[in-house]
């Protein structure tokens, strides 16, 4: 993958037709290097993107990088409604005779 050129449009059929591997091996070197953090995919939706359609932008790097900085909703301090459940007594269908 470091040897494609830097425009190189990098999926995972792509990578199948340019490999003597199987589409299931690349699919769990892609897994390692991601878990190894050799490979990052941030997935850019329709709107992000100008083809209108969901795309993925692979980094790959010679040596293990730290997570790049991704933006996440902040979490803090965030309003919660309060709601009060009530505790109903539970109905005896079991009718006993006397």
């Amino acid at each position: 993958m470091l040897s494609l050129p830097n425009d190189w449009d990098y999926s995972l059929a792509g990578l199948v037709a340019n490999s003597k591997e199987s589409k299931t091996s690349i699919r769990n070197t892609l897994t390692e290097l991601k878990e190894n953090h050799y490979l990052f995919v941030t997935k850019l939706y329709s709107n992000q993107t100008e083809s209108k359609k969901i795309e993925y932008v692979y980094n790959i790097y010679e040596e293990p990088h730290l997570e790049p900085d991704i933006q996440k909703q902040d979490t803090e301090n965030q309003y919660l409604d309060f709601q009060y459940i009530e505790n109903d007594t539970q109905l005896n269908t079991n009718k006993q005779s006397i």
